[in-house]
């Protein structure tokens, strides 16, 4: 069953969640995409068309940008979250997804986070992913935020293939097409049919082209011939989301309780052990024994190729990779676990996010370890 293959995804901390806005208003507390442009062209007297982005591009002709912009904010300011919201939050903090990206203008699913206590990093543009705490998860709002900044927004057609170009969310923009290429991935709310999402496809998901790992998407009752040519675009069709999301249902499958993380090694804080593992998972070759040894023939860190242990899921390689390291260092008392931290840094490009995040965590780490003294010989 292709279910299957979600849930094992998500027991080893490799799903990734891709949520959009065309599930009915009577399960997310606001109208549909689809929705949502039957009423803004009836408003301004247009013809009738299930693409928002087409309306608003209509709209939006002249100048008129405020008007869609207007309607957007009425349609969701009194909206609140729903069951369906809270149950992504649980299934993804009990779990510990890592990546979601919603492409949903309401925010609820931010709300949500918030009203379950539970910490997330929410972001749509660069300079937010920049000060991101890196022991969270990260909500990415692909396609912006009508009430907190309107100057966000993607609606239009046009926006939707400016997207790629807009400089202030490259690096945002690298945390999404990181996440196809690294997880696999569940798509839900994302009506098949609609052209908006053949936008999204072409713009964003085509571009990861092969690269991008196994991935899903929830859609009852879509077209065979539907049905075929997203997979041939890399994309399987489910009839039901394996854990009720939607319909609040049974489980094809009830995932188990997610293993107890192993603590962190005895000198180094827990906290920074998150931030660290986080890092290594987004940043590093670890899906895999092949992908992570080649990294290791760099002169500073092939002191360890030979010793790598084994894993058999992504997070477990980090977390044993971490504990292999963290207690050794090289003949000048550099410790292991700085030397790879420094290693990935250097091969990431400066304007790639995981290039800071790297460089912060190799300092703060090598500043801790030098003021409680030289790790042990190598």
């Amino acid at each position: 069953m292709n279910s299957a293959h979600l849930v094992d995804a998500l027991e080893r901390g490799t799903l990734a969640l891709f949520l959009g806005g065309d599930l009915p208003q009577a399960l997310t507390g606001v109208p549909s995409r689809a929705e949502m442009a039957r009423a803004l062209a009836r408003r301004h007297g247009l013809e009738t068309s299930p693409s928002l982005a087409q309306v608003a591009q209509q709209v939006g002709r002249g100048g008129w940008r405020r008007a869609f912009t207007v309607f957007l904010r009425e349609q969701l300011q009194d909206a609140s979250p729903q069951s369906f919201h809270r149950r992504v939050v649980a299934l993804a903090h009990e779990h510990g997804v890592q990546t979601l990206v919603s492409t949903a203008y309401d925010g609820l699913l931010q709300r949500a986070f918030d009203d379950a206590g539970v910490p997330v990093e929410v972001v749509w543009k660069d300079s937010q992913l920049a000060v991101a705490f890196q022991d969270r998860p990260l909500l990415i709002q692909l396609y912006g935020n009508p009430l907190a900044d309107v100057e966000s927004l993607v609606v239009t057609e046009d926006d939707h293939l400016d997207l790629w170009r807009d400089r202030r969310r490259a690096s945002v923009l690298d945390e999404v097409k990181r996440a196809l290429q690294r997880n696999t991935v569940l798509f839900l709310g994302y009506n098949l049919s609609d052209p908006d999402v053949r936008l999204l496809w072409r713009e964003v998901l085509g571009r990861a082209g092969d690269l991008h790992r196994r991935a899903f998407a929830v859609w009852p009752s879509l077209p065979a011939a539907e049905v075929a040519v997203w997979a041939d675009r890399g994309i399987e069709i489910l009839a039901q989301d394996p854990w009720g999301l939607v319909d609040g249902g049974v489980a094809m499958r009830q995932p188990p309780a997610p293993a107890t993380p192993p603590p962190a090694p005895s000198s180094m804080p827990a906290q920074l052990y998150q931030q660290v593992q986080r890092a290594l998972l987004r940043c590093g070759p670890f899906r895999s024994d092949t992908a992570l040894r080649p990294l290791f023939i760099d002169r500073r860190i092939s002191l360890w190729h030979n010793s790598l242990p084994s894993a058999n899921s992504p997070i477990e390689r980090v977390q044993a990779t971490i504990e292999h390291l963290f207690l050794k260092s090289n003949a000048e008392g550099t410790n292991a676990l700085v030397l790879l931290l420094r290693v990935l840094r250097d091969q990431t490009s400066q304007g790639d996010a995981c290039y800071g995040q790297l460089d912060k965590l190799a300092k703060k780490l090598d500043t801790l370890l030098k003021g409680q003294g030289s790790t042990a010989a190598t």
